[in-house]
């Protein structure tokens, strides 16, 4: 059986794979800083589950922080941010419920839907109109699993979908929400830090009102570089997952120096920290997003998502050729993701682009300037380039 051999070299590559949004991964700087000082002060565990021993300040001014920068009453946050959606959304919601779910969701909140026991109803892809009809024909009978009327009707939808880089359409979501009297939850994993004037998300990318959500939910993995997940919302709902939920009783809690990290870049992001650098953050990843998407159109790549999206899938749909051309690019000294079946459907191969504030335009046209000499190798440039000098500086 082949297998993989470490080689004995090392090479640096511009990663283009990695989540780090807003550039927070460094192991120097502010809350590198800050991680090292809590590990001093507090340790590396707090031996427990927040219902017995886990339970401590950090935490708890962590869940202040996270409330604060979402614009939500309050927040409770996990280690796992999988496991943010699988254990919490059984707590939401049960057998004599309704869910919605766009049909992309990720698998963490599937597994969540599942193991809920709710009746599931999945809906188009970024489709408020068809989560309308799928959520008026169930409301014409009773629920198949209790015979009775559904006691409670929940959507369930992402800020940026992870391998369309499509961004939600919110407000028409909010708008079904509220005329079906439903409950709204929003998977901001992908976007909460990378979207937005100061990277708040997808809510504040549309100028709603986060009270509109009920359910607001993010990693701490990604943007803010640490790990974790979090649920925001009305303090009766935090309340009632505090209470209910299987991860408060049986997960273990964040380590101090996670907390710390997510608790100093957040403070960043607000300008707590007396300095614009957050909002330079959040202004050079719009950037960089809408720049890197221009140039690869124009090249004649076929792309998918949002031009304000920092998640940009480049499709080969072939599989044998995405295999081969992160083979090729990564002898360029680039590095990325490729994706193939069964995390995407078998003819619909992608290599992913997962950019940050921390790339240079100097990075970002030296990776150009690789892609279009592998798409070429390789025969995935499916469009027609057009003149470079058309392009849109930002």
């Amino acid at each position: 059986m082949p297998c993989s051999k470490y080689t004995g070299q090392e090479s640096d590559v511009i990663n283009l794979g990695s989540y780090n949004y807003l550039g927070f991964s460094h192991n120097d700087g502010t809350c590198a800083e800050e991680a090292a000082a809590y590990i001093d002060k507090y340790g590396v565990h707090c031996g427990g589950n927040r219902h017995e021993s886990g339970a401590h300040k950090a935490h708890e001014n962590l869940e202040k922080c996270v409330a604060r920068y979402l614009g939500a009453d309050d927040a409770i946050c996990f280690p796992m941010g999988f496991a943010t959606n699988a254990m919490n959304i059984p707590s939401l919601v049960d057998k004599g419920s309704l869910i919605l779910s766009d049909s992309l969701n990720h698998s963490s909140l599937v597994l969540g839907c599942r193991l809920s026991g709710a009746v599931i109803k999945v809906f188009k892809h970024n489709s408020a109109a068809d989560c309308e009809r799928k959520l008026r024909d169930a409301l014409c009978s009773t629920s198949p699993k209790t015979g009775k009327p559904y006691n409670k009707i929940l959507i369930i939808i992402e800020g940026i979908y992870s391998m369309e880089g499509t961004i939600v359409d919110l407000k028409a979501f909010i708008e079904v929400k509220k005329k079906y009297n439903a409950y709204l939850f929003l998977d901001e994993a992908h976007s909460v830090g990378a979207l937005g004037p100061t990277g708040k998300g997808v809510v504040e990318y549309w100028g709603c009102n986060p009270k509109d959500v009920d359910i607001l939910m993010g990693t701490l993995t990604k943007s803010f570089a640490s790990a974790g997940g979090y649920m925001a919302g009305k303090k009766e709902v935090i309340n009632h997952i505090r209470i209910h939920s299987a991860g408060p009783c049986y997960g273990a809690t964040m380590s101090p120096p996670l907390v710390a990290q997510v608790e100093s870049a957040m403070k960043i992001m607000l300008g707590e920290d007396g300095t614009e650098t957050g909002s330079q953050k959040a202004v050079q990843l719009l950037r960089n997003s809408r720049y890197f998407r221009r140039r690869l159109k124009q090249m004649g790549f076929m792309i998918y998502g949002h031009d304000d999206s920092p998640v940009v899938p480049l499709m080969t749909f072939y599989i044998t050729k995405v295999v081969e051309f992160s083979r090729r690019i990564l002898r360029h000294n680039i590095g990325l993701v490729a994706v193939g079946y069964p995390a995407t459907p078998l003819t619909k191969a992608r290599v992913r682009f997962c950019l940050s504030a921390d790339h240079t335009r100097e990075q970002l046209d030296y990776v150009l300037d690789a892609l279009r000499v592998v798409g070429e190798e390789i025969h995935v440039i499916y469009g027609n380039p057009e003149n470079d000098a058309k392009y849109i500086e930002y």
